[in-house]
């Protein structure tokens, strides 16, 4: 049966509600380890202290590239209690320098890493990004049979074109298998005003077609989250088309979505400040759209971890 939570305007989480976690500790006491490109993979993982089996989560960050997106997100997540892979997959040294037929299966050999970690629990894994890490997680999830859980923030619901400026010729973001897959090509036929205006045009009226992400396909329970006035690209619009495609499929999963008002692309991560939360209005929202999001954002993903991880392990 679909389980759906839809919200344009999200109910406040209740001041006095308390995230559940699995065993909270001071980012000052996680274990760094590094993982360099001689072994395969580039990224981080950080451990919780405690000899505990934990569930593992791979995060990814977004179109900024490099680690420390995903290792901003993946050490407040460690805090909680998960080991957390936080993995570069373009943008630094080891990996492709340009987010551009990034291969798939480099996210499966970081799942597998992760699932082998010492402390790690092999049967509770799950995946987190944000934008272009969402795609990614998704895609991924459409691939595997072994995930417990699946968040994407300010997700597309298709493969887009790459990100390079300088490239001549279109070329997809993701390969499996050594062959690109199918992708929703930039409309560069007048200029363009905004981000969000050149992904909104490029988005065919008649839907992604061939480009178009299956979720139906994933077999884990999902959560999406989005900014409705997100100003990258239209994160709100696609979680509604994959929320529609799930409905008419029968998704038999838990599957849960909400959409934040006055928020914009940068929803994801733990609870800001005021300040910070007024720096993110170049991503879209309002600073107290973004500054609620953040906060009710966390909770409800904090919400969803602990009941499909740690509440797995008692059932």
């Amino acid at each position: 049966m679909l389980r759906l939570l839809f919200a344009l305007l999200l109910v406040a989480a209740p001041a006095h509600a308390q995230i559940r976690t699995l065993d909270s500790v001071p980012e000052a006491q996680l274990i760094r380890v590094e993982l360099s490109p001689a072994g395969g993979l580039v990224g981080a993982i950080f451990h919780p202290p405690g000899g505990a089996l934990r569930p593992g989560l791979l995060v990814l960050g977004g179109s900024e590239g490099g680690l420390d997106g995903a290792a901003g997100l993946a050490r407040p997540l460690a805090a909680q209690g998960y080991v957390t892979l936080a993995l570069a997959y373009f943008g630094t040294a080891g990996v492709p320098a340009t987010l551009e037929e990034i291969p798939l299966e480099y996210f499966d050999r970081a799942i597998e890493r992760l699932r082998h970690e010492p402390g790690v629990d092999p049967d509770r894994i799950a995946v987190i990004g944000g934008s272009k890490g969402a795609e990614a997680a998704l895609l991924i999830a459409t691939r595997r049979h072994d995930l417990a859980a699946v968040v994407a923030v300010a997700p597309s619901d298709s493969v887009w074109q790459g990100i390079n400026r300088k490239a001549p010729v279109p070329r997809s973001s993701w390969t499996s298998e050594g062959r690109p897959l199918p992708f929703l090509a930039f409309d560069r036929s007048r200029p363009f005003v905004s981000l969000l205006d050149l992904y909104a045009r490029s988005r065919p009226e008649a839907g992604p077609g061939a480009a178009a992400i299956p979720v139906e396909r994933i077999s884990a329970p999902l959560l999406l989250l989005a900014g409705e006035q997100d100003a990258l690209w239209p994160s709100a619009m696609m979680v509604r088309a994959m929320g529609g495609r799930l409905g008419e499929a029968h998704f038999a999963l838990e599957f849960r979505h909400a959409e934040f008002a006055d928020a914009g692309h940068a929803i994801l991560g733990a609870p800001v400040t005021a300040d910070r939360a007024a720096m993110l209005v170049e991503d879209g929202g309002t600073a107290e759209g973004n500054l609620r999001a953040r906060q009710v954002s966390w909770w409800i993903i904090q919400r969803f971890l602990y009941r499909n991880l740690a509440e797995k392990a008692a059932r």
